[in-house]
């Protein structure tokens, strides 16, 4: 086959506004990564943000008409109706990274949200822990989904109880719904599977109000994409944002170079940094 590799290519990268606010959140990181991958793969890149507004309105960016851009990366999960109209109008090579689509056969990257959390949840129980809780934010995203049915699937396989008390909401839920927090009475886990650091961080805060430490009271794993622990805190699977770009860019150079050919959904492996 022959390479009509160019010279150098160009890729759009399409952000969320709200998701550039904060350089060393999950996603500034990983647009950082993604800038160091393409360099090192001779690929320059066109940063466009798009505002809350333009994507409920579902105004297409405009990387999709500058001639110049030879393939789009998509970070982010967003509105359904804003994501299809991308998938439905570009008539160039698109990669989605952490985010995948049901209708639309588009190439994506996603980290191991699920077989992560069922990691950490497994190293609790492997302790010896069997009243095991699970901390969620408010976001119905479907990392925290896949996190909640990690947390559940090794719980089931263990032969363990899921106790719906003790899952809570680390974040006020939109209005109409009850949000489930800590418990006031009965008995308690012996242990949290916190869905992110933010979740692990409001758990820490509520059992230190209520004059309990981490571990000797309540053990704590949790998903993570810088793999700090917390005090006290015993695992967290951290994310590989670096693989992650690494494989992105990867798939979208190639697709540039020898066709738009679908190639699928690859997941992409962290790893359980336990406490030494």
């Amino acid at each position: 086959m022959k390479n009509t590799k160019p010279d150098c290519m160009s890729i759009g990268v399409l952000v969320q506004e709200a998701n550039t606010a904060d350089r060393c959140s999950f996603y500034g990181m990983l647009f950082q990564k993604v800038v160091l991958e393409a360099a090192g793969q001779e690929c320059l890149t066109m940063l466009e943000i798009v505002p809350k507004a333009s994507e409920q309105e579902c105004v297409l960016p405009r990387c999709l008409s500058n001639e110049g851009i030879q393939g789009l990366l998509v970070i982010g999960t967003w509105e359904q109706p804003y994501l299809q109209n991308i998938l439905q109008q570009a008539e160039i090579p698109l990669v989605l990274l952490d985010e995948s689509d049901a209708f639309y056969a588009c190439d994506a990257i996603l980290p191991e949200n699920y077989f992560g959390m069922y990691q950490a949840t497994r190293h609790l129980i492997d302790m010896g822990h069997q009243n095991i809780g699970f901390v969620r934010p408010a976001s119905t995203a479907p990392c925290v989904l896949d996190r909640y049915f990690g947390w559940r699937c090794a719980l089931e396989e263990a032969g363990l109880a899921v106790r719906e008390e003790w899952i809570l909401d680390s974040e006020e839920l939109p209005a109409g719904k009850r949000r489930r927090s800590f418990p006031k009475g009965g008995p308690l886990p012996t242990a949290f599977a916190a869905s992110d650091r933010k979740a692990a961080l409001w758990l820490a805060r509520i059992l230190e109000k209520r004059g309990l430490s981490i571990p000797e009271d309540i053990a704590v794993v949790s998903v993570s994409y810088d793999g700090n622990l917390l005090p006290g805190q015993l695992a967290s699977y951290r994310l590989d944002l670096e693989a992650m770009a690494r494989r992105a860019v990867r798939v979208l150079s190639k697709k540039i170079r020898f066709g738009d050919n679908y190639s699928g959904i690859r997941f992409v492996d962290g790893r359980l940094e336990k406490r030494g």
